[in-house]
């Protein structure tokens, strides 16, 4: 839920600015952590800079950010360019803010200009918190360290929520078909056609039905629509739609393949099992946080002197033949996948014994029941 309530400021209270990277992956990873910082009593306000909106409302009426504001601030503010200095103070002013939270993951050599703000903002009486202060780069994913980062500084005794989207998801979607996430918005993070075409077959070769998706950009889409042509009745398209519809797709899914985008952290908000493919990224860093998740890495990838140790190519935006997106095949995808199916076949066991077992006690009056689904994933 987002919310501008108005809420008592205890002394110890802050209000932040809270700076993240941009695009609504790092929003998703982001939204459980505010919401355990909130509950935790850490901040009276957070006014947040990044992709906006921060989340659609089908998705932030399951996470409870009474706090949060929108920052009012252009998006490249976020890079912190000398230039936009003192519209950056003139805002941490007229908002009485006193903190500033950057969760921006980027190497220091890279990382100047924030440096220097932050040298600029502490002679001002503003604090700080980065991913550069010490211990940070060895503390994990992007999200690990965001996490270890407020527990450096405050309390945070309430965990944030790894599937803090389960609620989508219902016993029924262990069986649904295998989705795959064809899309991404830069061409290096994405898996060519032909290895696509050779998964497909892999899978629908294990009699899994295959649907497959991709963003609103005009390359993915036309990548997509290239699929759906070779592929033809071996495989459904899902219908597009906005990023609520998404959600709900992925919660139906009996598991996701995905290029490191939004739709992969989706998937391990909801719970629904998902094999990440880190082709120009560090899966180390950018993996999604779940229990049923399965990243696979491109060596190549980190081999190439174009990645940064912040785990993105300094080619992610201008362009790159690419050859690290070789170093995932379709039989290592296949394998990921077939472990995950084998852990939803265990793990329903494991449910229907309790059950049972639960069944045979006459303290239990009714038991829930496990059903099959009475409509393809596609139509519901």
């Amino acid at each position: 839920m987002l919310g501008n309530e108005v809420r008592a400021d205890a002394p110890s209270r802050r209000r932040a600015l809270v700076v993240l990277n941009s695009g609504i992956g790092n929003n998703v990873i982001a939204a459980p952590l505010l919401e355990s910082a909130d509950a935790s009593g850490l901040f009276a306000s957070y006014h947040v800079l990044c992709y906006q909106p921060f989340l659609p409302l089908g998705l932030a009426d399951r996470v409870r950010l009474p706090g949060l504001r929108t920052a009012g601030l252009p998006p490249l503010v976020r890079r912190f360019r000398p230039a936009d200095w003192a519209e950056i103070v003139a805002y941490v002013d007229a908002e009485r803010l006193d903190l500033i939270v950057n969760l921006r993951l980027e190497i220091p050599e890279l990382d100047g200009d924030y440096l220097a703000f932050r040298a600029e903002a502490e002679r001002r009486g503003i604090e700080c918190w980065d991913l550069h202060e010490d211990g940070m780069w060895e503390a994990g994913s992007s999200g690990e360290r965001a996490v270890a980062l407020f527990r450096r500084h405050g309390e945070l005794p309430v965990a944030p929520r790894t599937r803090w989207l389960a609620d989508l998801r219902t016993p029924a979607s262990e069986a649904g078909p295998v989705g795959c996430f064809v899309g991404a918005s830069r061409g290096v993070k994405r898996w060519q056609a032909e290895r696509w075409i050779e998964t497909v077959g892999l899978l629908r070769a294990r009699g899994w039905p295959v649907e497959l998706a991709a963003g609103p950009g005009a390359e993915e889409r036309a990548l997509l629509r290239r699929l759906a042509r070779d592929l033809g009745a071996a495989v459904t398209v899902a219908p597009a739609g906005d990023l609520d519809a998404f959600a709900h797709w992925i919660s139906g899914l009996g598991a996701l393949v995905g290029n490191d985008t939004a739709a992969i952290h989706l998937a391990a908000a909801i719970g629904t099992p998902v094999v990440s493919l880190h082709l120009a990224t560090d899966g180390r860093v950018w993996r999604p946080v779940g229990e049923r998740v399965r990243p696979l890495q491109s060596a190549l990838a980190l081999r190439c002197r174009a990645m940064k140790r912040d785990g993105t190519c300094t080619r992610l935006y201008r362009g790159c033949p690419a050859p690290c997106r070789s170093g995932v095949t379709p039989e290592q995808v296949a394998a990921a996948v077939d472990e995950l199916r084998v852990e939803r076949v265990e793990k329903a066991d494991d449910l229907r014994v309790e059950r049972v077992e639960k069944a045979d006690d006459p303290r239990v009056e009714k038991e829930e029941r496990w059903s099959t689904p009475e409509t393809s994933h596609a139509t519901r």
